[in-house]
């Protein structure tokens, strides 16, 4: 829905390609459009390819979320969905933030047996990343979507 509404929105990063659900989001209903979809994953992307019929707008890379992609400078959405834990989005939070103009972290909230669980939903690694890395004078909290938080350059 942001990448359909949004249509300064060209260049995606997503760290973190599992099965390729995310990136059938982001692509769906944009078909029409020039957007170029990096995925960045430390194992694989074959999920995604098959599921997305190896799109031409995808490119992948196979590599730690954190590693620097200097061909990558201007990034319009940056969707943060790799290694969850609080020491990797720190990593990926300083590496991206300067070149990023809106940044989706999903799994923001967590719980026990995660969808299926049956406790209450508490703030994650992710959530302890963003408080304490994410540069606030820089970005403000655009949305809230279910368990994910999007943030907006000022």
């Amino acid at each position: 829905e942001l990448v359909r509404q949004d249509k300064d929105i060209n260049t995606v990063v997503m760290l973190g390609a599992g099965p390729g659900v995310f990136a059938l989001a982001i692509l769906e209903g944009v078909l029409t459009r020039n957007i170029k979809l990096h995925v960045i994953d430390n194992q694989t992307c074959e999920w995604l390819l098959r599921h997305t019929n190896h799109d031409s707008r995808i490119l992948t890379y196979i590599q730690d979320s954190w590693e620097p992609i200097y061909k990558i400078e201007n990034v319009d959405l940056l969707v943060v969905d790799a290694d969850h834990t609080y020491k990797a989005v720190k990593r990926d939070i300083r590496e991206w933030q300067d070149k990023s103009r809106l940044i989706f972290f999903h799994d923001y909230l967590e719980r026990e047996g995660g969808f299926n669980g049956t406790e209450d939903w508490q703030l994650s690694g992710v959530a302890q990343a963003i408080d304490e890395v994410l540069d606030k004078e820089k970005f403000e909290l655009r949305n809230h979507v279910g368990i994910s938080m999007i943030y907006q350059r000022v």
